[in-house]
């Protein structure tokens, strides 16, 4: 558990490295961010549904079959209880024109385990400070 919370700590800390390091260094303006996104998720979509349909397809299922798994499927994800619910608008947010990522999510809990941290030095005692 302490590697996954140590893990998450060290993800925070890089969206905004990454971010910034975008901005400042890349000189990346608002449409070069939003082109990126929609580019790395149309490319990695594609290539996750391309991969998954031919593993289907070799495990002998139709193309109807298929059809109503991937709608099955998308209905779950993006439905109630699915998955991107709870990260939709953090991932809406990024197209906003005065988005930064130390504005959404996830630093509560990267805070305590800093400051945990800072104060034993100890990766699993700061990991308990999370939980």
């Amino acid at each position: 558990m302490a590697m996954y919370v140590w893990h998450g700590a060290e993800e925070i800390e890089h969206k905004s490295v990454a971010f910034d390091t975008m901005q400042k260094a890349a000189h990346a303006g608002y449409f070069m961010r939003v082109f990126a996104l929609l580019a790395a998720v149309i490319s990695f979509s594609t290539a996750m549904v391309l991969t998954i349909d031919h593993m289907l397809r070799v495990d002998g299922f139709s193309l109807k079959q298929r059809l109503g798994m991937w709608v099955r499927g998308a209905q779950w994800y993006y439905g109630k209880e699915g998955p991107f619910r709870p990260i939709r608008r953090h991932f809406l947010a990024y197209f906003l024109p005065g988005f930064h990522p130390n504005k959404y999510g996830g630093l509560e809990g990267y805070e305590k385990w800093r400051d945990a941290f800072a104060r034993t030095g100890d990766v699993l005692a700061s990991a308990d400070a999370v939980r």
